[in-house]
């Protein structure tokens, strides 16, 4: 049994891959989908966070194993199951209150089989603080469908592009491009966050917004920018900002980061992306028209980029990877793989 809390898997036909529809093919897995969000339950399990009927719904299935993709659901699915059917678990941000909350009054992560988490930083966190068993805790890169987010050949028409709302800085970015002059194009928006981008402050005339983008037309704004930057808020431990990451890389753009623990395990300063501290605008300001002037280092830190991505941190190695840690929970409990 597959537990998702991400959208259905109908995001048409122009799109990238969605890891739970390849993950309910490779384990031959039935997938439980949450409430609409227009029901009564619906509306309460979008402001708490947890999937309380989706996660009753998938213990009651009879299910030989358990692969949930959130914290939203797998925590209430660990507390119904009380450890009785092997049971691995994506966790994206348990430093959330609600959720330390919950599994601190429920002691819901002690009857998880596995843990995974997107960035070391994170699997600290459960570890210290969380006080999860360090063997029960795997670290796996985080996906990206390298099919879909490849290089296109477009000409460049030499923007900045920013893409993301999870723990976005975009006053810095805002800040940073303000006396350079050069187009630059926010799309502060996600399909798999709710959090707000914030209020930007003044926008000058070069940078605009964008939104209500279709998947192929995001593309395409990646594939003409010159530079992609994720400017990110401050410490944070797990992987904020890890989808336009990825995403940059995979089409082989020159990516600018700023330096936060939960996205150090993706990138390599000077490398494959360039790294700036939180909320330095000098800094990112420095960065950009920098990688503006010279198209050589651009084309070499994308192509690297897109090397990595292309040798296995994708969506058919994270597929691949969560397929055998739900065979070794299995194995685990003596139970065929």
């Amino acid at each position: 049994m597959l537990t998702s809390h991400g959208p259905s898997a109908d995001l048409g036909l122009d799109a990238p891959r969605i890891d739970f529809v390849e993950l309910t093919a490779a384990l031959g897995a039935s997938l439980s989908y949450p409430a609409s969000k227009n029901s009564r339950l619906g509306r309460i399990e979008r402001h708490s966070g947890l999937t309380f009927g989706q996660a009753l719904r998938a213990q009651r299935a009879g299910a030989g194993a358990f692969l949930s993709l959130t914290e939203g659901v797998g925590l209430p699915l660990a507390t119904f199951d009380r450890g009785h059917t092997p049971h691995v678990m994506v966790a994206h941000n348990m430093l959330r209150p609600r959720m330390r909350l919950y599994t601190q009054l429920t002691r819901s992560l002690n009857r998880v089989d596995r843990v995974v988490v997107l960035s070391r930083s994170h699997a600290h966190f459960l570890r210290d603080a969380l006080g999860v068993a360090p063997e029960r805790i795997c670290f796996v890169h985080d996906k990206v469908d390298h099919r879909f987010w490849a290089p296109r050949a477009a000409a460049c028409d030499g923007t900045v592009l920013s893409v993301g709302r999870e723990r976005r800085d975009y006053p810095t970015l805002v800040e940073a491009v303000r006396p350079l002059g050069v187009a630059t194009v926010i799309v502060a928006a996600s399909l798999w966050s709710g959090a707000a981008a914030g209020d930007f402050g003044y926008q000058p005339d070069h940078v605009s917004c964008r939104g209500g983008l279709s998947f192929s037309e995001l593309r395409d704004l990646y594939d003409r920018a010159a530079v992609v930057v994720v400017p990110l808020q401050g410490d944070q431990r797990y992987a904020a900002g890890v989808n336009a990451v990825l995403e940059a890389m995979a089409m082989g753009r020159a990516l600018v980061v700023s330096d936060t623990p939960g996205i150090a395990d993706y990138i390599v300063d000077a490398e494959t992306a360039r790294v700036v501290p939180p909320g330095d605008a000098t800094a990112l300001r420095e960065v950009i028209a920098e990688l503006l002037a010279d198209e050589a280092q651009r084309r070499r830190l994308g192509e690297n980029a897109r090397a990595v991505i292309e040798g296995g941190r994708n969506l058919d190695g994270y597929v691949s990877e969560l397929a055998r840690l739900v065979g070794e929970a299995r194995a685990e409990r003596g139970l065929s793989a």
